[in-house]
């Protein structure tokens, strides 16, 4: 329907993550589409949906309705979640933003120059609207520049690991990363050195 992104290798990777990501509250699917505020709402006591696209609205509740999941879930329509107030709401907001680094291109894949202009853009509205102890799940390219999205994280005090990692062709991998408050500040510095060198490790060497 319309511009709707398709259920590919990634979204497919990202609902197996978030099947493993179970637990009670509220969770946001932020760039929606069906498959990830299914799996959601299964998992969850409560889902909002979100896009800027109408029609990805409109195939979201389609598809929530036709697997009975309506009365747990919403959908909105607005761009990113800046019709959501600011504060600690959300338990868990998982995305599948665009992330190849491209520009002027079909807005359902083109992440911009670096690849992460629209996850740094959702990462910075879902960081004030979470849970002091809620996640952000995202899925992002090798092809992106992981470089950028690392200093915003550590800019915004989150902390970071990768859940999960497939290989797309000969070059690229991508990653299903959790970001979390760093709530304990004397962890310091040392532990994200070691998980961004992982990072990179799959940006420079194709995760060999």
């Amino acid at each position: 329907m319309g511009d709707v992104y398709p259920p590919s290798e990634d979204t497919v990777l990202l609902a197996k993550s978030l099947a493993r990501e179970r637990g009670r509250g509220l969770a946001c699917d932020l760039g929606c589409g069906g498959l990830i505020t299914v799996e959601l709402a299964k998992s969850w006591d409560e889902c909002l949906a979100v896009d800027v696209c109408f029609d990805a609205c409109t195939t979201t509740w389609l598809r929530v309705r036709s697997k009975g999941l309506d009365a747990r879930t919403h959908v909105l329509c607005c761009d990113g979640l800046s019709a959501i107030r600011e504060g600690e709401i959300f338990d868990l907001i998982a995305s599948n933003p665009p992330y190849l680094p491209v520009e002027d291109e079909d807005v359902s894949w083109s992440g911009g120059r670096g690849g992460i202009e629209v996850a740094a853009k959702f990462i910075k509205h879902a960081v004030k609207r979470l849970k002091l102890r809620g996640k952000i799940v995202l899925v992002i390219s090798s092809l992106s520049n992981l470089e950028e999205l690392i200093r915003l994280c550590d800019r915004l005090g989150l902390r970071y690991r990768v859940l999960a990692r497939e290989h797309v062709g000969l070059f690229e991998v991508l990653l299903v990363i959790a970001f979390w408050r760093d709530v304990f500040k004397g962890e310091g510095a040392e532990a994200r050195d070691v998980q961004a060198e992982g990072l990179f490790r799959y940006e420079r060497s194709g995760d060999k």
